[in-house]
């Protein structure tokens, strides 16, 4: 019972933090996800002292202690070049990466792929809801305002129908929850039962009614990548055939279309329009201006923010619109902006050589844990293209799942798969 018990409170208290990323929390907190994961650490703890660790386990908690380390040694860089501009970042990162990592050691990759697609799917189902009050015109069902959720005051339409975004604050972010699962069904597929299989199409119609260009570009990037390295040539071309069938579809949205056209402005040198170009294009020139200043190891841990703020102004030969001052200067719009900007060469290229080790070995495996570990990295991989935020679901939670994959890979070969592979 007592077993039991500490297995499936933090399955469910998972799957809650999932499904509350974008609610509005007490006291100030950011959102409901992260005072969950706060008043859970006293239980979190208990249940991972008093458990036995397996040989995956401790190789999964010496990972995460590497990554401590870095962290803190870009946390001394920082320091060293003016001070951490906000100590409250670090914080939260500890709270993160505490929280999911002690989740992934009690209740295992399987665990938390369930707890990942019950909160898909349970998005899903607020999607549905969406959808009807965009048809019906009843506006309170689409924004959900009434539950709290923190999402943008503009509900954009195509004909009749919302972009959707669930539960979650933007129709990117949906399309980031529910991309793990999906990769999953699309690399083992075959090996899904019938139920689950029928869930994965559900959460694929939810996913394309995204509207969402990003979305759209990485799920197209992340399964041209597994394509190409399994040489699955015949696939790689169906990939191409259905994003550029899916690409002229989305040229008759407007919204869409208006977006695609603030992207040809920015790559002729004008002025663009569209304030989600706007800020990729800002922090990418913030980044660079970062990277030429310290080449090696960056301005360390939360500098992008003091960098930004100091020469934004003059970057631009136009006045900035005060509604994007300061567009995501906390996190550059982007996880491969941010370690251009806060850690330099050094870490950007630290970050691709390991998504490569990480997509290279899991791919070579055939257990269902391993296909688990390629899903988050190749979602980690294409999300992090437009999303920056470590101290996240999108990037600490992908990147546990990839930590602790690999370690069972290495720690575990047999039961990976890897000793077959090989043979083969």
């Amino acid at each position: 019972m007592k077993r039991y018990v500490f297995r499936s409170f933090p399955s469910a208290l998972l799957t809650m933090v999932l499904l509350t990323t974008g609610v509005q929390a007490p006291f100030g907190i950011s959102s409901l996800a992260v005072f969950l994961m706060i008043v859970s650490i006293p239980f979190l703890a208990t249940a991972a002292i008093m458990r036995r660790y397996s040989a995956t386990d401790l190789t999964f908690v010496r990972h995460n202690l590497i990554f401590a380390l870095i962290i803190g040694c870009f946390a001394v860089v920082a320091q060293l070049n003016g001070g951490i501009a906000y100590p409250s970042y670090l914080v939260s990162i500890a709270i993160h990466l505490f929280f999911f990592s002690i989740c992934l050691l009690i209740i295992g990759a399987e665990g938390v792929w369930r707890s990942f697609r019950f909160a898909a799917l349970v998005n899903v189902g607020f999607v549905v809801l969406q959808l009807g009050g965009g048809v019906s015109g009843f506006d309170v069902l689409v924004r959900l305002n009434f539950l709290g959720i923190m999402k943008a005051d503009n509900v954009e339409y195509f004909w009749f129908l919302p972009r959707v975004s669930g539960l979650m604050t933007e129709p990117a972010h949906l399309s980031y929850l529910l991309l793990p699962p999906l990769l999953v069904g699309f690399l083992d597929g075959k090996k899904l039962k019938p139920a689950l299989r029928t869930g994965q199409l559900l959460m694929l119609l939810a996913y394309i009614l995204t509207m969402s260009l990003v979305a759209y570009v990485q799920l197209g990037i992340a399964l041209l990548i597994n394509n190409l390295h399994r040489k699955s040539f015949r696939f790689f071309l169906i990939t191409l055939l259905g994003l550029a069938v899916v690409g002229v579809g989305y040229m008759s949205v407007p919204f869409a279309r208006d977006r695609i056209e603030g992207v040809l402005a920015v790559m002729d040198g004008e002025r663009t329009d569209q304030s989600s170009v706007f800020a990729i294009q800002s922090n990418l020139l913030i980044a660079a201006a970062s990277l030429h200043d310290a080449p090696l190891l960056g301005g360390g841990i939360t500098s992008h923010r003091r960098t930004y703020e100091r020469i934004i102004d003059s970057l631009f030969n136009f006045p900035i619109d005060d509604q994007w001052q300061g567009m995501n200067k906390d996190d550059a719009g982007s996880f491969v902006l941010l370690l251009m900007s806060e850690t330099g060469y050094l870490g950007l290229i630290s970050f691709i050589l390991f998504l490569y080790y990480a997509i290279v070995r899991l791919s070579l495996q055939r257990s269902f844990v391993a296909v688990l570990g390629l899903a988050h990295a190749l979602t980690l991989a294409v999300v992090g293209l437009r999303y920056g935020q470590l101290a996240s679901i999108h990037i600490m939670l992908n990147l546990q799942m990839v930590l602790y994959c690999l370690s069972a890979s290495h720690s575990e070969p047999a039961r990976c798969g890897v000793a077959n592979t090989q043979a083969v």
